[in-house]
């Protein structure tokens, strides 16, 4: 079996509305000191997340040196059912090439626009087993190294459509089933690839 075959083809179990715990998440960020539109990487501080703590990530943007999306932080949630650390991690090994542009693209816009994301995105893990995240991520602002982030947070979703796959590595992921901007304040960008 592909990968490709492992998509849901009947969406009615995808979700619509972003969860609970996506929201809380944006709560938490919008309630992050600022000064303008984006919080500075310092004013966010793991200990005021301690309940999310487990679901977050925190992903480098790509630079002009370095093309990659690379998990600084991974929850506790991602590395058990992944079942290693998905720190150092880069975000384009999971997904397949044909995406890697659009990953890029939209990482940019959340950071340079500024804006967020909410997504909905099915992944593979290596025991066979698949399951759809819901991901919504806002950007930092970059510390002294240069390197915006971006901070997100997972949300484990249950669906009924996903097969099963054996897919040899950790986890793998397919493209987006659903994706929108969130508007910070700068209004929404077009994504063009």
């Amino acid at each position: 079996m592909s990968v490709a075959d492992a998509i849901p083809h009947d969406r009615r179990d995808v979700p619509t509305r972003r969860t609970q715990g996506s929201l809380e998440f944006e709560a938490l960020w919008r309630s992050l000191p600022r000064a303008g539109l984006v919080p500075s990487r310092s004013s966010f501080n793991p200990a005021r997340a301690a309940k999310l703590l487990p679901k977050l990530i925190l992903v480098e943007a790509p630079t002009a040196r370095r093309k990659g999306l690379y998990f600084r932080l991974v929850g506790q949630a991602l590395n058990e059912n992944v079942q290693q650390n998905m720190t150092g991690t880069n975000w384009l090994d999971v997904l397949p090439e044909a995406h890697h542009a659009e990953a890029l693209e939209s990482a940019r816009l959340i950071c340079e626009h500024p804006c967020g994301i909410w997504q909905l995105t099915p992944v593979h893990y290596e025991r066979g087993f698949s399951q759809l995240i819901e991901v919504t991520i806002f950007p930092l602002g970059p510390g002294a190294d240069g390197i915006p982030l971006m901070l997100g947070s997972l949300e484990f979703l249950t669906t009924n459509n996903l097969k099963r796959v054996e897919l040899g590595k950790g986890l793998s992921a397919e493209t987006s089933q659903v994706f929108e901007f969130i508007d910070i304040g700068a209004g929404t960008p077009t994504l063009q690839i």
